[in-house]
C-alpha cells in the first residue's frame, strides 16, 4: 500500500512542478494550468519558478531530441512534459520527469538563483522516497 500511496503522490508533484515551471507571466490566459495566482499582477518578473520562454521552448526541443537515446525495452509513449500535459502524461512519466528532467533542464535555466536550490532540494528529496528501502540518514536528508 505505501508504494502506491507514494506512487501517486510523487507523480502529482511532478505534474504541480511542471506547472510552476512552464508558467509565463507575460500571458494571462492561464489554460489548465493553476499556477497563474501565484503571479504579481504589478511585478511578474518577480515570480520565484521564471523560466523564460525561450528557454521552455529549448527544454521541450532537448527532450525530444532524448528520445533516440532511450533503449528499446523502455515501454511508453514518452514525450516532453510540457506538451506531455495535454497529451495524457502517465504517473510514472511524471515521476521520471521530477527525477530527471526536472533537475538537469529546467532548474539550471530558472531566471532566480534563490529558487535553484529548494527545487533541487525537493528532487531529492523525491529520488529518496521512492527508495524501496530508507535509513535513518535517508530520513535526514528528507526532512531537510
Amino acid at each position: 500500500m505505501f508504494g502506491i500511496d507514494c506512487f501517486h503522490l510523487v507523480s502529482g508533484i511532478g505534474l504541480f512542478m511542471v506547472e510552476l515551471l512552464t508558467v509565463n507571466p507575460e500571458k494571462r490566459d492561464p489554460g489548465n494550468n493553476s499556477c497563474y495566482k501565484h503571479i504579481s499582477e504589478q511585478y511578474p518578473s518577480q515570480y520565484p519558478f521564471l523560466i523564460p520562454s525561450s528557454y521552455i521552448q529549448e527544454i521541450s526541443q532537448l527532450v525530444e531530441q532524448s528520445k533516440l537515446t532511450l533503449p528499446t525495452s523502455f515501454e511508453s509513449t514518452f514525450c516532453d512534459p510540457i506538451t506531455g500535459k495535454s497529451n495524457g502524461f502517465r504517473g510514472i512519466e511524471w515521476i521520471e520527469t521530477i527525477l530527471h528532467i526536472i533537475p538537469n533542464l529546467f532548474v539550471p535555466r530558472l531566471k532566480h538563483e534563490k529558487t535553484k536550490q529548494p527545487v533541487l532540494s525537493l528532487c531529492k528529496a523525491i529520488t529518496l522516497i521512492m527508495q524501496w528501502e530508507l535509513n535513518g540518514n535517508d530520513l535526514r536528508q528528507v526532512e531537510r
